[in-house]
């Protein structure tokens, strides 16, 4: 059952969930889209970059686009704003092939736990940073994130 309460309509127009790898084919499926065309109108490339318990590592992911962002490309460092799926009447116009943090997360009966964590993981293998290259028809970079980084600091 889809929920609009307000911890879930908030989650939803706070920042778009992550896909865990192969969701978001089931996404496109159901809007009837191979999954290249799914990530040119819908899709963005967020990552996480963080101690992985044996090195720094920095991980792509795959999250529904936000509204005023372009999508099929990079999104900037911390990205926050409404998932473009969230329809007026605040429902998720992909409800049944939601993100994993979506169904995980931002479900008002959920407890909590380190969902961004174990997305993480599910992305770090050279098999799903292909998949991430080959939509984006380029390396993915984290060159927003340094630039974040360097502005906080005072650094041009």
């Amino acid at each position: 059952m889809e929920c609009k309460c307000k911890k879930c309509v908030d989650g939803c127009s706070f920042a778009p969930g992550w896909f865990k790898p192969g969701e978001a084919e089931k996404a496109a499926e159901l809007l009837g889209l191979s999954m290249k065309a799914f990530f040119k109108r819908h899709l963005i490339v967020d990552y996480w970059c963080g101690d992985n318990k044996t090195d720094w590592v920095t991980v792509f992911v795959l999250k529904p686009n936000i509204v005023g962002y372009k999508p099929g490309d990079m999104c900037p460092a911390n990205p926050m704003g409404r998932c473009s799926f969230l329809t007026s009447e605040n429902l998720c116009a992909i409800h049944t092939a939601k993100p994993f943090e979506c169904k995980e997360v931002m479900a008002c009966q959920k407890q909590e736990h380190n969902f961004h964590a174990e997305v993480q993981d599910a992305w770090n293998n050279k098999g799903a940073q292909a998949q991430i290259t080959s939509l984006l028809g380029r390396e993915p970079t984290t060159a927003n994130l340094m630039e974040m980084l360097r502005s906080m600091r005072g650094e041009r």
